[in-house]
């Protein structure tokens, strides 16, 4: 199947509008989402009141010297935002191209590696298909069709061939699991995290983050049409940062397979007991990475084992680590049930000596011997320093205890505050 991904540099209404943006970009309320170009076009619009006053001072000279500095400042801020804009066309163009040369491909049924066509009335569970991904719905359903029969793939990506079983048949839904990504999808990249595809922490890191915005834009269009709603959906804002965001991660003890070695970090994408360890996590700060290799090898190191959630034996639960973007401060809290002991002195010490650009105000230990798989607390003890943190949106300071809820992106909760401020007036 041929896709006509008609999305090059210099197609002529790409370039034509990105023209238009180039300019409408020079906004100041579009410009200071970006600091670095916001104080550039504060610059030129200071080059451009010195060089109105030179042209009126008799001093020639410098009235054509700062008339060329504000050109050159001038076409720098054309010149990045039509690259910006440009950038944005084609990730658009590209997304538009998958959809509108999205077909509903028959899939077709491998039998002792051969491949059959099939009809939807033939469908068995248990049986191997390969088909290709028509769309992607919320949040990670991709949707294959079988003669007319849709088929719930999940982390499937929308233009991916893909080989997958049936694992549930009802009257009304079909549903399959993953087994072989075939071919890829036209818009797919290589991830940035080393851990991606196994980690179930991340769902669309092998798309650009403008495919990621255009694919949630599109998929909260779709649930409010099929919620009988109707209402225009005016923007996606991004993050200003798409790395090293997060202010808040909750990390799993466990084992990477059964009876392995302790691990920590995250479950395994579709795994309810399995545990990835995480050793460059990208989307928290590299201070958090540091911290927990640091905390697993002194476990490792003390033959300490996890709560095991169907013997409901073991020690160690889970790590939530927290920390200030604006201030660096970090909080810790280890959670355990009350099966062992720890060795509160040695713990606050090694994780002190680590070197990070950070600094850790405050570490906890809570107990928790629920037998749910959740973060809660018997009793939490303060080990060292504070039990919380403060946190800045603006010139609003918040105080950030362990349990506290807080927007996980506080710069992006910035920029959702900014909208709803231009909003009220």
């Amino acid at each position: 199947m041929k896709t006509n991904n008609n999305t090059s540099l210099f197609q002529r209404d790409q370039v034509m509008e990105s023209l238009k943006q180039s300019f409408v970009k020079l906004n100041p309320k579009t410009l200071i989402k970006n600091p670095v170009m916001f104080t550039v076009e504060v610059s030129t619009f200071f080059m451009l009141l010195v060089t109105i006053y030179s042209a009126f001072s008799n001093t020639q000279g410098s009235f054509v010297y700062n008339l060329l500095v504000f050109v050159i400042l001038f076409i720098t801020i054309l010149f990045a935002n039509f690259a910006e804009a440009i950038a944005e066309a084609r990730g658009k163009a590209q997304a538009d191209s998958l959809r509108k040369t999205r077909e509903e491909t028959p899939a077709k049924l491998v039998v002792d590696g051969q491949v059959k066509w099939v009809n939807s009335s033939q469908l068995k569970k248990g049986d191997i298909f390969e088909g290709k991904v028509i769309r992607t719905e919320f949040p990670n359903k991709g949707i294959i069709d079988i003669e007319g029969q849709k088929v719930i793939v999940k982390n499937a990506l929308e233009g991916q061939v893909v080989r997958f079983s049936i694992n549930k048949k009802k009257r009304d839904k079909i549903e399959g699991r993953l087994l072989e990504v075939i071919e890829p999808s036209p818009i797919e990249q290589p991830a940035a995290c080393k851990h991606f595809g196994i980690c179930g922490g991340c769902r669309y890191q092998n798309l650009s983050y403008e495919q990621q915005l255009d694919l949630k834009k599109r998929q909260v269009e779709e649930l409010i049409e099929k919620n009988g709603l109707s209402f225009d959906i005016e923007n996606i804002y991004g993050s200003p940062i798409t790395e090293g965001y997060r202010n808040k991660m909750e990390f799993t003890f466990g084992d990477e397979e059964k009876d392995g070695p302790l691990a920590l970090g995250m479950h395994k994408k579709n795994s309810f007991y399995d545990i990835v360890t995480l050793d460059d996590c990208r989307i928290v700060d590299p201070d958090f990475n540091v911290l927990l290799q640091a905390i697993l090898k002194y476990f490792k190191e003390k033959g300490e084992t996890y709560f095991h959630k169907i013997r409901h034996e073991g020690f160690l639960r889970h790590l939530v680590m927290r920390r200030s973007v604006k201030t660096g401060d970090i909080l810790i809290n280890l959670v355990t049930t009350t099966q062992s002991r720890l060795d509160e002195s040695e713990f606050v010490n090694m994780i002190l000596s680590q070197k990070i650009d950070g600094k850790v105000v405050g570490i906890l230990h809570t107990l928790n011997d629920n037998l749910a798989d959740v973060v809660q607390s018997d009793e939490t003890k303060t080990l060292y320093g504070q039990d919380y943190f403060y946190e800045y949106l603006y010139n609003m300071r918040f105080k950030i205890s362990p349990f506290s809820f807080f927007q996980t992106n506080t710069l992006g909760a910035e920029v959702l505050y900014d909208q709803v401020r231009e909003y009220v007036g």
